[in-house]
């Protein structure tokens, strides 16, 4: 779980954690930035409750993936004995460092690369916002989420929709979606040998599963 900055990975990886896959969270020196999410400031020993809550079931490494080749090398040979890698980086930000799914598969061609990204690796809406942050709020946003939430014509300001669903409802979709992906890839593995990238949309992850929202607002 390379994940940084998201609950969606770190959701992922922990529903694979919990059907028996040993899972080891790689996290940044100081810690995840997620450990500081904390509702009205309660925390355990300056660790968020919410982390706590969804990285369990793991192992814990640092290593700075941003900063340091040393670890990048390190995390590469962790990688050559992985089955899942999961993370949510920028788009081809990790394939920047010699550490994306293009380089690793090379040394372990059963891999399986899962990124989440708010708008994917590929399209042009991948491109043009690759640096867009991959937050709760837009997630739910882009997916459609909040258009179901709440009443529009018969309740008052500020409880009308669209409205937020939820603590991190979008990450918590998107995270499944990268699970279920990354299981049926899995399952290809074990009849062919392959590998594979999932690549993860959280902005399309919602509407995914249902097909309501696409059509509100078009």
């Amino acid at each position: 779980d390379a994940s940084w900055g998201s609950f969606s990975g770190i959701i992922a990886a922990s529903f694979l954690a919990e059907f028996g896959a040993e899972v080891i969270k790689i996290e940044p020196p100081g810690g995840d930035p997620m450990r500081q999410v904390t509702p009205y400031g309660v925390n355990i020993k300056g660790v968020g409750i919410p982390f706590l809550v969804e990285g369990r079931n793991k192992k814990y490494m640092t290593l700075d993936l941003r900063n340091s080749e040393e670890d990048r090398r390190d995390f590469a040979r962790l990688a050559e004995k992985a089955a899942v890698v999961i993370e949510t980086f920028a788009p081809g930000e990790m394939d920047s460092w010699g550490i994306g799914y293009r380089q690793l598969s090379q040394k372990n061609p059963g891999l399986v690369y899962i990124a989440i990204t708010p708008y994917g690796q590929y399209t042009d809406k991948a491109k043009e916002l690759a640096h867009q942050p991959d937050t709760d709020i837009t997630c739910q946003a882009g997916s459609g989420l909040p258009a179901q939430v709440g009443d529009l014509a018969n309740a008052p300001e500020p409880f009308n929709w669209p409205l937020k669903a939820g603590m991190w409802a979008g990450w918590y979709i998107s995270g499944l979606s990268a699970a279920l992906g990354g299981t049926v890839a899995l399952v290809h593995r074990q009849q062919t040998k392959e590998g594979q990238m999932v690549d993860v949309a959280a902005m399309d992850a919602y509407s995914n599963m249902v097909g309501f929202p696409a059509t509100i607002g078009y």
